[in-house]
């Protein structure tokens, strides 16, 4: 069927085409519902390829193995060395020091309430007393740290809350590590697409609003940016149960969705208004935006989902998570504009220009209400029942009118409209004119704006962009002041070679010095196996692991120290690999730029 006769069958059996897609997301809704937490709850970060800090971890495993054989002991379980957690527990008082009876019948009645929300949650889990644990104190006694295996990823919400609830005047308990900075930055995300979108639909009802001069056709296009939204989403639910994705994929659809929805229905329901006033009746009309517009929404979704493919080459599962949502989203959307818009015009008519918009009365009207709860609620989901309620008075005063009120000031000018797309239309016909200009001008200004690419500083979000008030940046800033790193994610050295041997011996001590006196390491700890010719030495890094300063500590590791500690020994007799947190950052770093030119 081509799109001519798809958009007149839309047009001329709308209910049909309606009822449709009503089924289809009554069916994305259960979906959804069924599905999606397990399919965003995959593995979807990481690198399909083996990099640095993989093959780090991977020498480190086969060495610890071949010691355990010599040795005669049973090999590790990987799954359950990989259940223990890296979160340490930061308790910091402002009166008490420990070792003191306060700061124990504290730390035991806050273990006491781990306990019974470990209970509550049906693990079978023992937390213990504090005395069961080693605690470090800083050198004024006033903080201390513990780590402490028994906070699984499923408990680090719950857990990270009772420490909010249960800090006093006296006592603040912190919990940090990675499974608690993933969970902070989960509900921010979480927060901000919520207030972000919101925010975005209620600046778009307003500029559709005033593009089309008609309160109908200001709802269209959102309405169906979010039916695209939530049937690409209940399409992922199923795709995420073979592929790898993550949390942030919804946040990615949704700007997406919102994005190419309502651009392709501004196309589309514009065209139609033309062919309108142009003479046709309703099916032509929507036949011929059907293979015109239509056809350009088409090949525009089209040119899209190719240009997202390009992700897929990219060896990192994050990029293949997203390119999946953005592509899922946009064939959706592109489908939705050319069946279900169509069928919406052909159920509704000309009524689509119904409820005109007084273009300066509204702007008004929302001006006044923006600033209004910018000053008061601050900025956010708010904002949006201030478009709704902007627009509903003016549905009101055009009923108001339409009854033969006729009220001055609130009188729409059907002039208003009549020098709309001058300014386009000049600007268009200059262009036309001089076109060799225009395009040196339009290249040049193009080429100044890809200029600052060069000077990005790429790597991820690390704790230190969270806000200030944030309690684990808090716990985690306090964390780097009293014991020199904030977040238990040392660099690992891993070397195999003989180190037995007197240059190599020299060498990891003159490594061990070099990382000592250098600002972007602490002391490292040193642990030697003869037995099978391995060394590893961990180095906490200070302040934010994932910060741009660790970046390049690791970066002058990798590039200068280790070369420079080395220089004695011969390539052929060592194999040294970096790896940890932000190694693995510096890894996939390097790894996009290799693969982004393709």
């Amino acid at each position: 069927m081509s799109l001519t006769h798809l958009a007149s069958f839309s047009g001329r059996k709308p209910k049909t085409v309606i009822l449709l897609w009503i089924a289809v997301m009554i069916t994305a809704g259960l979906l959804s519902f069924n599905f999606l937490d397990s399919a965003l709850g995959g593995n979807g970060q990481g690198s399909t390829i083996d990099l640095e800090n993989m093959l780090a971890s991977d020498l480190k495993d086969r060495k610890i193995s071949e010691l355990n054989s010599i040795n005669g002991n049973e090999p590790a379980d990987s799954q359950s060395s990989q259940s223990g957690s890296d979160i340490i527990l930061v308790v910091n008082s402002s009166k008490s020091v420990f070792p003191s009876e306060e700061y124990f019948q504290k730390l035991n009645d806050f273990f006491s309430e781990i306990q019974s929300e470990i209970d509550k949650s049906g693990l079978d889990e023992k937390v213990g007393d504090v005395q069961d644990y080693q605690i470090v104190p800083s050198e004024d006694g006033t903080t201390i740290m513990i780590q402490v295996p028994f906070v699984r990823s499923s408990l680090v919400g719950p857990l990270v809350h009772i420490t909010e609830e249960f800090n006093d005047e006296e006592f603040k308990f912190y919990f940090i590590g990675t499974a608690t900075i993933e969970h902070t930055f989960q509900e921010l995300a979480e927060k901000d697409l919520v207030n972000g979108e919101t925010i975005g639909i209620s600046v778009a009802l307003i500029i559709l609003a005033l593009v089309f001069g008609s309160v109908t056709s200001a709802f269209i296009p959102v309405i169906l940016a979010i039916v695209s939204i939530f049937v690409a989403i209940g399409l992922v639910s199923i795709i995420g149960q073979i592929i790898d994705l993550n949390d942030f994929v919804t946040n990615i659809m949704t700007m997406m969705g919102l994005a190419v929805g309502i651009d392709y229905c501004l196309f589309i329901l514009s065209r139609y208004r033309e062919e309108r006033i142009s003479g046709l009746d309703k099916i032509d009309a929507i036949t011929n935006t059907g293979s015109t517009a239509g056809r350009a929404v088409m090949f525009s979704g089209l040119t899209v989902v190719f240009a997202l493919l390009g992700m897929f080459i990219i060896p990192e599962k994050t990029f293949h998570a997203f390119g999946v949502g953005s592509i899922v989203v946009v064939f959706v959307a592109v489908m939705a504009g050319i069946t279900l818009l169509p069928a919406i015009i052909g159920l509704i008519g000309d009524r689509v220009n119904s409820f005109k918009v007084p273009k300066k009365l509204t702007l008004i009207l929302y001006l006044v209400g923006f600033f209004i709860v910018a000053f008061t609620y601050g900025l956010g989901p708010i904002l949006l029942i201030v478009s709704i309620a902007v627009l509903l008075v003016l549905i009101l005063i055009s009923i108001i009118q339409k009854n033969g009120l006729k009220i001055k000031f609130l009188n729409i000018d059907d002039n208003e409209n009549k020098s709309d797309g001058k300014f386009w239309n000049a600007i268009t016909l200059q262009v036309m004119k001089r076109p060799y200009m225009s395009m040196l001008l339009a290249t040049g200004l193009l080429i100044f704006l890809s200029y600052f690419y060069f000077d990005l500083e790429k790597g991820t979000s690390g704790i230190s962009v969270l806000p200030e008030d944030e309690p684990v940046k808090i716990g985690f800033e306090l964390l780097d002041e009293k014991f020199g790193f904030g977040q238990d994610a040392p660099a690992t050295i891993v070397i195999d070679a003989d180190i037995n041997s007197p240059d190599v011996e020299s060498s990891i001590l003159n490594l061990e010095k070099q990382l000592i006196e250098d600002e972007g390491f602490n002391s490292p700890e040193i642990t030697l196996y003869p037995e099978v010719n391995f060394a590893e030495l961990n180095s906490n890094i200070p302040g934010d692991p994932n910060g741009q300063e660790a970046v390049n500590s690791i970066k002058r590791l990798r590039n200068e120290i280790i070369p420079s500690a080395f220089k004695n020994v011969p390539a052929s007799k060592y194999n040294i690999l970096v790896g940890g947190s932000t190694a693995q950052i510096v890894d996939s770093v390097e790894s996009t730029d290799e693969y982004f030119p393709y």
